[in-house]
């Protein structure tokens, strides 16, 4: 849960960025600097993120828009053992405006890699959903999990 709230903040300050330059592409590198619970244990990671958009507008009057975040030499330290970590994985969002219909689909896959043995937290959360121009939602999907190994 932490994750995905760090990560929202990090998606509305890099889309200011973005909007505020105007560009139909953009890459961003975002500093992060956060305490992530990883199976148990909290763990402060540093590192960038690279956030990608792309915003491509449709035939129809449409708007799509993709955003891709990466992890960029992301590590960290177990606050209790001193066990390293790395943050790896990618984040996507795809918006589809269109008239009388939107989408959004968020697919992340967020893995913290312990190294010498510590336990490794593999993240993942898809989320879908799809609204009418009315505000009728006609699909929603919203499934997370983590699993610790090690």
């Amino acid at each position: 849960m932490l994750r995905t709230g760090a990560l929202l903040g990090v998606v509305v300050a890099a889309l200011a960025v973005t909007a505020s330059a105007g560009a139909r592409a953009e890459n961003v590198v975002i500093p992060f600097n956060d305490v992530v619970d990883v199976c148990g244990d909290d763990v402060q990671l540093s590192g960038h993120l690279l956030g990608t958009f792309v915003f491509n507008e449709n035939r129809n009057g449409g708007l799509t828009i993709v955003t891709k975040f990466n992890p960029q030499g992301l590590t960290g330290t177990s606050l209790s053992t001193g066990a390293r970590y790395h943050g790896v994985g990618v984040t996507k969002i795809t918006s589809v405006l269109a008239p009388g219909v939107t989408t959004d689909t968020f697919v992340n896959r967020f893995f913290i890699i312990g190294e010498g043995g510590a336990p490794n937290s593999l993240f993942s959360q898809t989320a879908h959903f799809t609204v009418l121009a009315d505000g009728r939602v006609t699909a929603s999907v919203d499934k997370s999990s983590e699993v610790c190994l090690g």
